[in-house]
């Protein structure tokens, strides 16, 4: 083999060789002996390979498995502990919280390593054991799917966000995002809090369809609460430009740690006044 074959072939092996580390230091916490292999030639491997019995692969398998529940009941001891000071005895309701809802949540929650993750599974714990119904199955299920980064652009769009009448909008004053893109979250921000089940499109429909023109509307910005009374033949709530959340992410809004925004607060109050909604404090 002249010089440059042999230049070649050492490179395929540095090449390997950093692989097979990285891919060790990746399985070595799950996997024993932590380094099966060192180069990618491969009599050597097959040998080593061939030498594994059942019973040593059988050994390593529960090892694997037995650190895997261990992380797990580590997960669930630290969600568990976390919703432990968000009961409040006098927001407690008396019913059972469903069993086939904690085999879920456990279901989801097992796997969740993330510190911060952690803290809205307790949240959502703690809200379900309070008040059973609080939060669907299917909202399990979404949360179970969302990153850190999904969480916290949620937040932060929650900061933006009513609730009229049970369901959660974000209010639009002036009839553009210019709120929204003032606090950084673009167009391509909401389309991707659709693509995981938080916020839709649909038509501001929703929102009249969600009024009464004849009683008082309950309006809701964080802690303000507002008995809001469309006057009559303004049609006030048709001229309120909104972008509705979903029924998961009406479920998450309230607990999703968004900040107050006074000047948004007193933004939106103009824009329902001039609009034909009237919205008394309560």
């Amino acid at each position: 083999m002249g010089d440059e074959e042999n230049r070649k072939a050492l490179n395929v092996d540095i090449k390997v060789d950093v692989g097979l580390d990285k891919l060790i230091e990746t399985i070595g916490a799950h996997f024993e002996p932590q380094r099966i292999v060192r180069v990618a030639r491969a009599e050597a491997e097959a040998a080593l390979i061939k030498d594994n019995t059942g019973a040593k692969l059988l050994a390593r398998a529960e090892k694997r498995e037995q650190q895997r529940k261990i992380r797990q009941q580590q997960n669930v001891e630290a969600i568990v502990g976390g919703a432990v000071p968000l009961l409040l005895p006098e927001h407690v309701s008396g019913e059972k919280v469903d069993p086939d809802w904690t085999a879920a949540f456990f279901d989801y929650a097992q796997d969740v390593s993330d510190a911060k993750m952690r803290i809205l599974w307790s949240k959502i714990l703690a809200g379900e054991v309070s008040q059973p119904g609080t939060f669907s199955r299917r909202t399990l299920a979404a949360v179970g799917l969302l990153s850190q980064g999904d969480a916290d652009l949620f937040t932060e769009f929650c900061s933006y966000v009513w609730t009229i009448n049970g369901f959660g909008f974000h209010v639009q004053p002036d009839h553009t995002r210019a709120v929204l893109e003032a606090a950084g979250i673009e167009f391509a921000h909401l389309t991707h809090l659709a693509s995981v089940g938080l916020v839709t499109f649909e038509s501001i429909v929703l929102m009249h369809a969600r009024l009464d023109d004849h009683k008082p509307n309950l309006f809701a910005y964080q802690d303000r609460t507002f008995e809001a009374t469309i006057e009559p033949g303004t049609g006030g709530a048709q001229r309120v430009s909104v972008i509705p959340l979903t029924t998961v992410g009406t479920e998450l809004a309230p607990i999703s740690g968004a900040k107050f925004d006074e000047p948004y607060l007193t933004r939106c109050l103009a824009q329902f006044e001039a609009t034909g909604i009237r919205c008394t404090p309560k």
